[in-house]
């Protein structure tokens, strides 16, 4: 099998994240075939930004093509066209509250669970009541039971919040990948 040059510019907040992102794209639209052809099929060699940077046009296009050349067959190299730019924002999430209006009322009770199937069984106010439960289906069933003491909220919110994320004003780098892929 023979070997296809590859030349991909992705966005990313990493060269690692853009590698992966351009990865994925291209294993949903060609699929997993090793010799697809694509990027997919190709591992991170390393980063030859600094060798880049500071050539002339020329120069950069006549790198670009040795090394499409001279890379082995699954070999990307990858180059950090953009940097990424930090979110200046101090704040990096907001907070939605939900206010409880009157008191909040808890009860105690005592939860039976099924060892083996991982289910409850059933929930109840009193220790006693919960044990004969408990006792009634271990013998019924010959499965294991386990009787756990929480507190329950009764009526009301459970939720009190929701905290969600922000989008900075920061911006992704851009990242070329170049080298050759199975085909």
């Amino acid at each position: 099998m023979g070997a296809t040059e590859i030349y991909v510019e992705k966005q990313g907040n990493s060269m690692r994240e853009a590698f992966r992102i351009a990865q994925d794209e291209a294993r949903s639209m060609y699929g997993d075939d090793y010799y697809n052809g694509k990027i997919n099929n190709c591992s991170l060699m390393r980063d030859v930004t600094d060798r880049y940077n500071g050539m002339s046009k020329k120069q950069k296009s006549d790198f670009i093509d040795k090394i499409m050349c001279d890379a082995d067959k699954g070999e990307v190299y990858g180059v950090c066209l953009r940097q990424p730019k930090a979110s200046t924002r101090k704040q990096k999430s907001k907070v939605e509250r939900f206010p409880q209006k009157g008191a909040r009322k808890w009860v105690t009770k005592y939860i039976v669970e099924d060892y083996r199937n991982d289910k409850t069984v059933g929930s109840w106010e009193d220790q006693g009541t919960a044990i004969k439960e408990a006792r009634a289906y271990t013998e019924r069933t010959g499965n294991r039971t386990n009787i756990e003491i929480t507190k329950v909220l009764l009526g009301g919110q459970v939720r009190v919040a929701n905290v969600t994320p922000i989008q900075g004003n920061g911006k992704q780098g851009l990242y070329m990948f170049i080298g050759s892929a199975p085909n």
